[in-house]
């Protein structure tokens, strides 16, 4: 469950103490009016998803605009109860099936729920009628039609909402019953219209206006509002077994509005069914927390932590991170095509974790050998799973919009003061995040960022690499096509083209600036976001027909100009050549991801990511998410000729998904994707530093640095681009290259690298309390296995424990005792169908 101010803080506070003068937290009025109307007084956690979701409808315009809403609860009496005026009740006549938590459905003939306002009472010209309706686990159904709400007189005129998974469905809004022209085929959603006159309706389908149909209003019935059932000029008919989960009905809402609703009704009963686990929202609620064991960042590599520490019997909580809102990192937020090889490698509570969202799926695991689809799942079935743990282990979240300064008594951090003005104290503290600001705000920890210079065997592979191993752009047959870079082609003198950072040429050598190959830099691979894309048409929320903030067509003439030269070489492109197209357990959800050069990548820009104040991060995060806006509207709506029809065709199927992310940050809108995807940023210096060659030991050895494994690396080492790069290929023949990419076989013929316990802390003489997931002790190629994801989650499991055992000793993390925690480890399962966690100690 989350507690807090929803919507209202946009931007990070300074820093400064907490304690006594942090803004305690307070119920709305409208909140406690409510749960005193209940006959059963709501739980504490109950409450707050309660007082979540009045916030937000107070911040969207909604609650002045109702006038009888709706939300399903714990029983039927907070079920039939009317938020807006709680002193109003519905009442189930017959035996309309209910099921707590989940949905009120009539299942035939004279069951139903009268909610005892005649129709008349609202507006005929200005009318808004939402209905949520579902199965309990927001799966598809196989029949879904009649009546979820309504009431109509002798002229067949007033209100209904007939859902139809099979057809057409039909709504009627203050006149004649018609047809919107769309399917509500996946089963679930909030459908309704709004009708903001007496000549035109809105038809509205899970947050998107699906059309605007003439229609003449007509005078509303002086009839009560029947749901799951249709008051048919007193008597009822269509009862059936729609199952109905939440009522609007009041003033119109607009499009915007419409979103907003979806989220915040989405957002409810995903935390009422999947786990209200206890989350306060920054700059509100505890101004000093004190646990044994604190994982900062709220991603599933804090889960994993946190929960192994808990089934120690220690107090833990999750601080989050700089812009972490109600999503789990990437795997929550658009990772779900997991990069993990052999599924051998990986087990404990991040394989029950997968598992668990195929259940929700329907669907079994499917891991095995070498499968490349093994650990494919949606986003949100990954989130729901994360919070229901939270709550099953009581582990509280205290979001915090970052870190602002760390103290440290000795070699132990001793409390941190977050940028909302939280102090959090702790004996052992994980770092959970991808940007790694607690470690890199930890004075004396050691770290790095960047390429380190390229060394013997595969550690050749670091510093900048040689222009020949660049990088170029392909056509849809992967032949290479000629991109050329300057703003008049073959023309230096004209400059070059936005996003191109570098020039190579043994030609032109006057203006050659290419870095000398091997040699060490500062510089990161490009980041992106993982988008959760559809292009079914029942989900699909469609993509702006205005340009992104900052547009301009010009930072997007490489792209042109590809597509171009792939027309003219014959081969053109498809939305498969831009970006990668990854279903996620046939469910029509894709992970969509950079694909070639010319892809969602924004390359050579990320470079100071790490280090920047969250408010520059923030204006950086903005960038990358338009740039990749900005590339789908050039696809679908950008007037140039070099975008093929049948490409912008292909390219308007796709969207976002309107059942995913309705907890949007402050700054972001529902359905966009909550994580950008950091692939990497600073890395520990520990007392060792794995390397690629360790990386890639053959099968059966004894690992270099050691047998003390925590976790499994099974993916290549692989880098994106880090710069963009002019290249002379030939005398006057300049083409466009990418710099910086690279994929390394690791792991062996059986696909895993063990990964030792001392490249997840500090030397112990810099921090003796503090471990790390993701950003380890390792060299920028060996690092690009271990990132991850399900690696992290497993290396954040096992230190986790680790964590408890210091606690229970001299509470120092470096002085564990290995074949202790390897033990405990191995003994840790704890929920149904978890199996131990895998952790070799050969490779």
């Amino acid at each position: 469950m989350m507690l807090g101010l929803g919507l209202s803080i946009t931007q990070p506070r300074s820093g400064g103490g907490g304690g006594s003068s942090f803004p305690a937290f307070a119920f709305q009025t409208e909140t406690d009016t409510l749960a005193a109307a209940f006959s059963v007084a709501p739980t504490a956690a109950r409450k707050r998803t309660m007082d979540r979701a009045v916030r937000r409808l107070k911040t969207a315009g909604i609650w002045t605009k109702a006038r009888w809403m709706r939300f399903q609860g714990a029983n039927a009496d907070a079920s039939l109860t009317n938020w807006k005026t709680p002193s109003e009740k519905a009442t189930a006549v017959g035996a309309p099936a209910f099921t707590a938590d989940q949905h009120y459905a009539g299942a035939s003939g004279l069951n139903y729920i009268n909610i005892g306002m005649n129709a008349n009472v609202l507006s005929q010209n200005n009318l808004g009628m939402f209905v949520w309706y579902q199965t309990g686990h927001m799966n598809p159904t196989a029949t879904q039609a009649g009546s979820t709400m309504g009431v109509i007189n002798a002229s067949s005129n007033g209100l209904s909402l007939v859902p139809n998974n099979a057809s057409d469905m039909t709504i009627r809004c203050a006149g004649a019953s018609f047809t919107p022209g769309f399917v509500t085929s996946n089963g679930f959603g909030l459908i309704g219209a709004s009708r903001f006159n007496s000549t035109e309706v809105e038809a509205y389908y899970n947050g998107v206006k699906r059309a605007t149909v003439a229609n003449t209003s007509a005078t509303l019935p002086a009839l009560p509002v029947y749901l799951c059932g249709l008051n048919n000029n007193g008597s009822i008919t269509n009862g059936n077994v729609v199952t109905q989960s939440f009522l609007y009905l009041g003033e119109a809402l607009t499009e915007t509005e419409v979103r907003d609703l979806t989220a915040i009704v989405g957002e409810y009963l995903e935390t009422i069914r999947y786990g209200e686990y206890y989350c306060e929202e920054p700059g509100i609620g505890t101004g000093t927390i004190s646990k044994q064991l604190i994982a900062y960042g709220l991603t599933g590599q804090s889960v994993n932590f946190a929960v192994q520490a808990a089934r120690q019997g220690k107090t833990v909580a999750i601080i989050g991170g700089w812009r972490d809102r109600f999503s789990f990192g990437m795997a929550g937020g658009g990772l779900g095509y997991t990069d993990y090889d052999a599924s051998a490698g990986l087990g404990g509570l991040p394989r029950w974790m997968i598992t668990d969202c195929n259940a929700q799926e329907g669907t079994t695991d499917v891991a095995s050998g070498t499968n490349p689809d093994a650990f494919k799942f949606n986003p949100k079935r990954f989130n729901r799973t994360c919070k229901a743990l939270l709550a099953q282990y009581n582990i509280p979240v205290y979001l915090a919009n970052g870190v602002a300064s760390v103290t440290k008594t000795g070699a132990a951090i001793t409390s941190i003061v977050t940028t909302d003005g939280r102090t959090v104290s702790a004996s052992q503290w994980h770092d959970g995040t991808y940007e790694q600001d607690l470690i890199r705000l930890t004075a004396g920890i050691s770290h790095y960022k960047g390429r380190e210079a390229a060394g013997a065997g595969i550690e050749a592979n670091n510093g900048v690499r040689a222009v020949t191993t660049a990088a170029e752009p392909l056509d849809h047959s992967g032949a290479v096509v000629i991109v050329d870079p300057w703003v008049t082609p073959g023309v230096p003198a004209s400059g070059l083209l936005p996003g191109i950072q570098a020039i190579s040429s043994t030609f032109t050598p006057g203006i050659d600036n290419y870095p000398t190959p091997g040699s060490a830099d500062a510089r990161l691979p490009a980041y992106n976001f993982r988008l959760t894309f559809t292009n079914a048409a029942s989900i699909r929320v469609p993509l702006p027909s205005t340009p992104p903030a900052g547009f301009d067509a010009a930072n997007y003439e490489v792209y042109l100009r590809w597509l171009d030269a792939c027309v003219v070489a014959g081969s053109p492109v498809t939305m498969a050549d831009i970006v990668k197209l990854d279903n996620l357990r046939s469910t029509s959800r894709y992970d969509l991801n950079k694909q070639g050069i010319l892809s969602t990548n924004l390359v050579g820009v990320n470079h100071d990511y790490p280090t920047m104040t969250y408010a520059e991060r923030e204006v950086f995060w903005k960038l990358q998410w338009n740039h990749i806006m900005g590339l789908f509207y050039l696809l679908q709506y950008h007037a140039d000729a070099r975008v093929t029809g049948t490409l912008r065709t292909e390219a308007l199927t796709w969207g976002m998904c309107s059942d995913h992310y309705y907890s949007n940050h402050d700054n972001d809108q529902p359905f966009y994707n909550p994580q950008m995807y950091v692939r990497e940023a600073i890395r520990l210096v520990g007392s060792v530093v794995m390397t690629g060659g360790n990386m890639a030991q053959s099968d059966g050895n004894v690992p270099t640095l050691g047998d003390h494994t925590v976790s499994v690396a099974s993916y290549a080492m692989d880098s994106h681009s880090t710069q963009v790069v002019a290249h002379e290929k030939t005398a006057g023949v300049w083409q466009l290259r990418h710099e910086g990419g690279m994929f390394v076989a690791a792991g062996g013929v059986n696909l895993m690298a063990p990964l030792p316990y001392e490249i997840f802390v500090p030397k112990v003489a810099e921090c003796t309390n503090v471990s790390c997931s993701f950003g380890a002790s390792l060299t920028h190629v060996g690092y690009g296995s271990s990132r991850m994801e399900f690696t992290a989650m497993q290396t954040a499991q096992s230190m986790g424990l680790a964590a408890a055992l210091a606690v229970d000793g001299d509470n120092i993390i470096q002085n564990v005792d290995y074949p202790t925690l390897r033990t405990a480890l191995l003994a840790s399962p704890a929920l149904s169908g978890e199996v131990a966690p895998v952790i070799p100690q050969t490779t």
